[in-house]
Parts: structure tokens; C-alpha cells; sequence
């Protein structure tokens, strides 16, 4: 577990799981729901890859999180992020998420976040094992915590590509894509760079 200090702009961790620090922020979502600004953290492995998710959750006044008791500050949205780069990413597994989980914007606004090493296009460029994972991934975040109402995947250059790839090979897997910096194709960007 994290926690947001007031006036911080990087999350600390929670020292204890009954009480809370005196400096703990609060936070207000986009559905409404003031909370306390404390985050659950959760690190395993899936699919090979080492996998995390993230969202509002205080342990001191909320049961522990399942479909049937969601997160108070869960605004029922969930963003896959799918990292940046592609430089030697190709048969790896990698241990570098590639993206910043405590995204504070996005948290503080009741948004879940994922990610999974091989959803990182420097760990991976392969499209398809990079659905299979956004798949399973997204398959145990709704057996935790419930099913969103929509999901959105967001990455930049060739996480942008794979976001691209991954809605488009995986339909319904994913509602939405928010990408930044993208390129219209692997060839053109590759050719380029072998030049």
C-alpha cells in the first residue's frame, strides 16, 4: 500500500494497514467519491511477464477488495498501460514496466491502472503475446476487484503501437485507445533506423 502526503507529489508507503499517517491527503473522483488518497499495490507474475496493478483502496475503514465489495474510490474505470520504445524488444521478458503505475492524475481520479512487463515494447514488440497478457491481465483485475465499465489503453511510440495492435487484434479486449507519438507502421520506422 501507498499513500499520497499532503502537498507531495510522489507517494510514500503506508506504514501501517489500521492506521493512517497524520499527513494523508484525500482525494475527490470524477464519480464523486471523496477518499482517503491511499492506493493498493499489487506485484505477481502472468504470462512470464511481471504484471501490477494499482487503485484507490483504504484497508483501515474498507474490507479487503473483491467484485462484490469494490474499492470506494474505484471510479469503475480501468487504463492498460502499455509503455514506450522498441528498441531491442523482441524474445525478452525484461523486469522494467516501462511506464509510472503512480500515475497521481489518474489515480487521484478514481482510475485502476495495469501493466505487465510484456506489455512493454522494449521488453516485447510481439503483438500478439502482448494481447494474450493485456487479456490476462485484465481477466484477473475483474476477478479482484470487478468488471469496469470501460477500458482504455494508453501508451506512447511503440507502446502506442502496441496499444494500436492489441485493440485491434483482441476486439473488446479493449474500449478505447489514448496514445501519444505514434508511427504508421513497423516497417517505415525500422527501414529508417537500419538506414
Amino acid at each position: 500500500y501507498i499513500y499520497w502526503a499532503k502537498g507531495e507529489e510522489k507517494p510514500k508507503a503506508l506504514p501501517s494497514l489500521t492506521e493512517l499517517p497524520a499527513d494523508v491527503d484525500t482525494t475527490t473522483t470524477i464519480s464523486g467519491e471523496t477518499v482517503n488518497f491511499v492506493a493498493r499495490v499489487e506485484t505477481g507474475t502472468m504470462n512470464r511477464g511481471i504484471y501490477q496493478n494499482v487503485i484507490l483502496h483504504d484497508p483501515t475503514v474498507e474490507p479487503e477488495p473483491s467484485p462484490w465489495a469494490q474499492p470506494k474510490g474505484w471510479n469503475k474505470r480501468l487504463v492498460a498501460m502499455h509503455g514506450v520504445g522498441c528498441p531491442s524488444g523482441w524474445y525478452i521478458q525484461g523486469g522494467v514496466q516501462g511506464v509510472n503505475l503512480f500515475d497521481k492524475a489518474r489515480l487521484a481520479q478514481g482510475y485502476a491502472l495495469f501493466t505487465n512487463t510484456l506489455n512493454h515494447p522494449t521488453n516485447s514488440c510481439n503483438a500478439v503475446l502482448a494481447g494474450e497478457t493485456t487479456m490476462m491481465g485484465k481477466e484477473h483485475f475483474i476477478e479482484t476487484f470487478g468488471v469496469p465499465f470501460y477500458t482504455i489503453s494508453v501508451g506512447q511510440s511503440g507502446g502506442a503501437y502496441t496499444s494500436l495492435q492489441v485493440a485491434e487484434d483482441f476486439p473488446g479486449l479493449i474500449d478505447g485507445v489514448a496514445i501519444a507519438l505514434t508511427f504508421p507502421d513497423a516497417l517505415a520506422i525500422a527501414s529508417s533506423g537500419l538506414d
